[in-house]
C-alpha cells in the first residue's frame, strides 16, 4: 500500500494535517465527509444564541453539512423569521437577553400547531428538567460543551425520522 508522507486537506474554513497514513485510510475519511457534508441537504435550520462566536460555529456546522441555515441573536428575533420563513429546525439557546429560549419555544408551540419545527435545546445549564422539554416537544437537549459531530448527526437523526 502507498504511503504519503504529508497531505494537507483543506475544506471550508477548516485545516487538518495527515502524517503517514494509507491510501484506504484516506478513502476512508473522504467518504465520512462526503457522508457528513450530505446529511442536512434540503433541511432549513435557525440557530438562535446570543454568543456570536458560537452562533457562528454552528451555522458553519450546519451548513457544511448541506442545510441552508439562518441565524438570529435571541428569541424576539428569531420568532419574527418563523413567521416568515418555513424551517425544519431551531437551534436555541435558553438564556438570553432580548428573548429568552423558553419563550421561544412556547411561542413556537402556541403558534405552529401541525407544522412546528423540531426544536433542539443547546445550554451550558440545567434550565429545564425532562418533564418540561417533554410538554415543550423539545427533541432533544445538548449540553454545552458538546460534541460537533455529535450534534449534527443527532439533528440529522430526528429530522430524517420524518422525511
Amino acid at each position: 500500500m502507498r504511503f504519503f508522507n504529508r497531505l494537507k486537506l483543506r475544506t471550508d474554513k477548516y485545516e487538518a494535517r495527515f502524517e503517514h497514513f494509507d491510501l484506504f485510510s484516506y478513502c476512508q475519511l473522504l467518504n465520512q465527509r462526503l457522508c457528513m457534508k450530505t446529511l442536512l441537504t434540503g433541511k432549513k435550520i435557525l440557530v438562535v444564541d446570543d454568543e456570536d462566536l458560537l452562533r457562528e460555529i454552528l451555522v458553519e456546522d450546519l451548513s457544511s453539512a448541506g442545510a441552508t441555515v439562518l441565524d438570529a441573536a435571541n428569541g424576539t428575533i428569531a420568532f419574527d423569521l418563523l413567521q416568515k420563513e418555513n424551517f425544519d429546525a431551531v437551534v436555541t439557546d435558553i438564556r438570553m437577553p432580548g428573548g429568552n429560549g423558553i419563550k421561544l419555544i412556547k411561542n413556537i408551540k402556541s403558534h405552529f400547531e401541525k407544522n412546528a419545527p423540531k426544536v433542539f435545546v443547546c445550554s451550558g445549564y440545567n434550565d429545564m428538567t425532562l418533564d418540561e422539554t417533554q410538554a415543550l416537544s423539545v427533541a432533544y437537549t445538548f449540553n454545552k460543551p458538546f460534541d460537533r459531530e455529535s450534534f449534527i448527526k443527532t439533528i440529522a437523526e430526528y429530522l430524517n425520522q420524518l422525511g
